[in-house]
């Protein structure tokens, strides 16, 4: 006797209700994924929660204030990244007190040319740990042993439902909790689940960027490279010091490299070179006279556009072609931009520089030469 001929089953018009999500491939067929929407693209991504990882006092908190106010900059840039305009954010900063937090702010807003008085309310905001001593728990997400974790009524006061939730009724773009260590009280792999869990479902429906900083450890689920944690986030960043830092000399302590640690999602995955100066953190290499500011001031432009047409003149006189359009790797622009002592730069600065000289006249584009290069006015 034959076997019995096995027929697929086809789903039913309305499928019934089930506790997880399947994916046929035939629903997918003429469809495009969807896209990542960047806070800054290739770091900060909406819909998902990124941890950024250093070790204590190495300027994470710093950074995210930095990351809060350029997006309201004239400029829209953030360590030469392109950044969401006018994203709505708020901060923990469970480790940091409020007037310390309000003299970083201050020295910020310089940095950017941002006015206070231009952000409407909630376009910019923290909470801190109070001048004045009071108690104040961080807690967002608290575990009894062998429990499951709950929300606290500090979460709830920022996810909540509309007039309860801080980022639910300002519509944020940006939240940051600083940190893992102070804002969870779990005991096991379980609790870190939950909580990232938490925060993952809570960036996705809402629509925006989540950023956990964290303290790793040498060993243990605490560490970035653990794999609870690992396992629970996919999209960690790390902010250390370069590889020269010399913890007994002090050389290159002022140094700092934001890089990707470990990543799933598509698209860029900038490294950005990092320095202290003068209590500001800005992009390396940058020498006082061109000292990153958002925007260049006018002395800044015209000292840059000087730089320019020496470097110029300096590619011509190594017997090197230098073309005029940009996206050649012959171009004046791509040779800067391969050279250290100019990645300081924002590349849409050095392109207005470049505009600007050929517009006054001290730069000629040859259009004879095929292709057309450049070579200053004689």
């Amino acid at each position: 006797m034959a076997d019995p001929v096995i027929r697929p089953q086809f789903r039913r018009s309305e499928p019934e209700p089930s506790p997880w999500r399947i994916t046929y491939a035939s629903d997918l067929a003429g469809k495009d994924p969807a896209a990542i929407d960047w806070i800054v693209p290739g770091l900060f991504p909406r819909r998902f929660v990124t941890m950024l990882a250093g070790p204590p006092g190495v300027g994470k908190s710093f950074l995210m204030l930095m990351l809060q106010v350029a997006s309201w900059s004239p400029a829209g840039k953030w360590f030469g990244q392109p950044i969401e305009q006018h994203a709505r954010s708020y901060a923990i900063y469970s480790e940091d007190q409020e007037f310390q937090l309000h003299a970083r702010f201050n020295r910020v807003i310089a940095e950017y040319g941002v006015d206070p008085l231009d952000l409407d309310e909630g376009a910019v905001a923290w909470t801190g740990e109070p001048d004045d001593g009071q108690a104040f728990d961080p807690i967002l997400f608290r575990c009894a042993s062998g429990q499951p974790g709950q929300p606290t009524d500090l979460w709830r006061s920022i996810a909540g439902p509309e007039g309860v939730g801080h980022c639910t009724d300002f519509g944020c773009g940006l939240l940051i909790l600083d940190n893992a260590s102070t804002l969870l009280d779990g005991e096991d792999r379980r609790h870190t689940y939950e909580f990232c869990h938490l925060l993952k479902r809570y960036a996705a429906e809402r629509n925006l960027a989540i950023i956990l900083l964290h303290h790793p450890n040498k060993a243990g689920t605490s560490s970035v490279s653990g794999w609870v944690w690992e396992k629970s986030i996919r999209h960690i960043l790390v902010l250390e010091r370069p590889k020269t830092y010399d913890a007994h000399t002090g050389e290159d302590a002022d140094k700092l490299v934001l890089r990707t640690h470990i990543t799933n999602l598509p698209g860029p995955k900038p490294t950005i070179h990092m320095q202290w100066r003068e209590g500001m953190l800005e992009l390396a290499d940058a020498p006082p006279s061109l000292r990153q500011r958002f925007p260049l001031s006018t002395s800044e432009k015209a000292d840059l556009d000087l730089r320019v047409l020496t470097a110029l003149k300096y590619e011509l006189g190594r017997g090197h072609r230098v073309l005029s359009d940009p996206t050649k790797a012959e171009s004046l622009f791509a040779r800067l931009r391969k050279s250290a002592s100019w990645q300081h730069l924002a590349p849409a600065d050095l392109e207005a520089s470049i505009d600007r000289l050929i517009h006054r006249g001290q730069v000629v584009v040859d259009k004879d030469a095929s292709p057309s290069t450049l070579r200053p006015a004689t």
